[in-house]
């Protein structure tokens, strides 16, 4: 399970003060759940993401992925991005194969592993490929066949189809549904769409404006399997929607008020 207790983080300002990004965060997902994380830019959402993958240290409270201390590079925890980085050298199948090759899965495995991968993602016959032939929605399939072809018990999803045209991205979701309802991994999704977060999810936490903290927890009572196309048509979708909205709504507003120049928000008072 992951754990976070009490987490805040700052960040330091060219004038010398610290900028808090979280604060007062604490947050559990059990073994299999998958959690989703919205709220308005800026709100220290990847800030939380980072610290959990290790890639930012523990500054105040306490975080345990599994047991353990958050630490990069580790096997049981996979990252994915909202682009795909996948190598241009590589043909798809070895940019899939990445992740075992940095955790020195043997040639044959992790081949065999990974061209299983692009065929569960839709990908067969196309092993061969460089990331310059494929498109977006292609390229994002093969980092998604990178995630689980580690088999990860972990993993960690910063806007992972948020460069996706809407039509991609439903084939990109439904595809990550499928392998995900089979492997279960615990997952924590940052993510700007809340459609997407409803689709996905188990439960939607909504953050506030920078500094970020909780502000709600929303169960997802949605059942499984799922399919991101059919939901659209589900009025149950619709009215989850309209609750979580209701949290992130102003949340959203007075984020965008505080990046108002300081004399527009001054004009008129």
């Amino acid at each position: 399970m992951i754990e976070i207790e009490a987490l805040w983080h700052h960040y330091p300002t060219e004038e010398g003060t610290l900028r808090p990004a979280v604060q007062d965060i604490s947050l559990r997902a059990e073994s299999g759940e998958f959690i989703a994380v919205v709220g308005p830019s800026g709100c220290g959402k990847t800030t939380l993401l980072n610290v959990l993958a290790g890639l930012e240290p523990t500054q105040r409270g306490s975080v345990a992925v599994g047991g353990r201390a958050p630490a990069p590079g580790r096997r049981d925890v996979g990252y994915m991005l909202a682009r795909d980085c996948l190598l241009p050298w590589n043909r798809a199948v070895d940019n899939a194969a990445l992740g075992l090759e940095m955790h020195h899965v043997g040639r044959a495995e992790r081949r065999r592993r990974a061209t299983d991968m692009l065929g569960q993602v839709g990908l067969a016959g196309f092993e061969a490929s460089y990331p310059a032939q494929l498109s977006q929605g292609m390229r994002q399939r093969v980092a998604l066949a990178r995630l689980f072809a580690a088999e990860p018990e972990f993993a960690l999803l910063d806007e992972p189809f948020s460069a996706l045209d809407a039509q991609s991205r439903v084939v990109v979701q439904d595809a990550f549904l499928k392998i995900w309802e089979r492997r279960r991994s615990t997952v924590v999704l940052i993510t700007h769409d809340l459609g997407e977060a409803i689709t996905l999810a188990d439960r939607v936490v909504v953050m506030s404006a920078r500094p970020g903290r909780i502000k709600a927890v929303h169960q997802v009572e949605l059942p499984r399997p799922r399919s991101a196309a059919a939901l659209q048509a589900d009025a149950r979708f619709h009215a989850i929607y309209e609750r979580i909205w209701a949290d992130l709504q102003s949340e959203v507003q007075r984020a965008e008020l505080e990046r108002l120049p300081q004399s527009v928000g001054s004009e008129g008072s």
